[in-house]
């Protein structure tokens, strides 16, 4: 089989398994529900819309089939135009629940130093990455049992790497994010505004971006007990017409280690760097204005879609590609 025949052949069974991957279904994300999970924002619609034009920005192309792929550092993920309907979608919680926990970050405005918002986008972080990394556990199991994985000796992953990925998937759910959420959904619920600091941050513009994530403050040499609770750090940035809401929380048991990973947001460079870092290599799902993505070069765009790779691949890249330039900001902290 030549290259050429064998890449087809790859793409061909890669679209057809993408469509048994999005039929599957998801539990409820919420304690007490076990209703399926609708495709919900990870980002509110009203913001993503400030940023969008004709109801149209860049983001990520989630698709396993995409993803599988490309498989090496060298290899960047596509960043296509999604209507603001399909993108950064998960399927997490039910409509109901959905609707109930975060009705004051869809519907209202956004009020710097409101407790209450700060654990819904908090909540809604967490939420986002256990959902993707259920997701790509499920896609990976299916994909690994799937006849067609054999469609050619020199398919790359290789089954054994597949179950490697398999087996860190599981163990990241299980230890770390299972713990997260768990977390996550009581403070929320019990509306514990003081288990929780925050670092919010105002930039007095609309910066034509918008990410959600939920990361770990630590280096990579310096991995928890697994037995102990890892620390973690949800991240958010939330456009609206006029002004742009950075704000950055977590637990207070973890304040030390989360306040270090912000360090030199003091300074407006400072600021910009780390912006750009969590925006471009922190988080998986940022959504770009077309009016930024179209006004940089090919060069820029090119080490973007590096910079968004897997975790994995992120300790090749020693800085964040500086998209994002901001005028003027403020902080406010607690």
């Amino acid at each position: 089989m030549g290259i050429r025949e064998y890449e087809a052949r790859k793409v061909r069974i890669l679209s057809r398994m993408q469509k048994k991957y999005d039929q599957i279904e998801f539990d409820c994300l919420h304690p007490a529900c076990n209703r399926t999970a609708i495709r919900s924002h990870g980002q509110s619609r009203q913001h993503l819309l400030t940023i969008s034009e004709a109801g149209m920005v860049y983001a990520l192309d989630h698709r396993y089939s995409r993803v599988a792929m490309r498989d090496s550092a060298e290899d960047p993920l596509p960043i296509v135009k999604q209507a603001v309907r399909k993108a950064s979608t998960f399927r997490g919680f039910c409509g109901m629940h959905d609707h109930e926990l975060f009705l004051n970050i869809e519907e209202g405005p956004i009020v710097v130093g409101n407790g209450k918002q700060v654990l819904s986008l908090l909540l809604r972080s967490v939420a986002y990455e256990y959902s993707r990394q259920r997701y790509a556990l499920t896609c990976d199991r299916l994909f690994l049992n799937s006849r067609e994985l054999a469609f050619s000796p020199n398919w790359s992953p290789a089954v054994f790497e597949i179950e490697d990925l398999i087996e860190d998937r599981s163990a990241v759910l299980e230890l770390y994010l299972e713990r997260r959420l768990a977390v996550a959904c009581r403070i929320h619920e019990q509306g514990m505004v003081s288990a929780v600091n925050y670092v919010w941050c105002t930039i007095p513009e609309n910066i034509g971006v918008s990410c959600c994530a939920a990361i770990s403050p630590l280096v990579e040499d310096s991995s928890p007990d697994t037995f102990l609770p890892e620390p973690w750090l949800s991240v958010n940035i939330v456009p609206t017409p006029d002004v742009t809401h950075f704000i950055a929380s977590w637990l207070c048991e973890f304040d030390t280690v989360c306040r270090i990973s912000l360090q030199g947001i003091e300074s407006r460079k400072g600021f910009e760097r780390l912006l750009n870092r969590i925006a471009f290599l922190d988080c998986e799902d940022t959504c770009i204005s077309p009016r930024v993505w179209d006004r940089i070069s090919s060069e820029e765009r090119l080490e973007v879609q590096l910079a968004v790779r897997a975790p994995m691949y992120r300790e090749l890249f020693d800085r964040a590609p500086l998209v994002i330039k901001i005028p003027a900001y403020r902080i406010e902290e607690a």
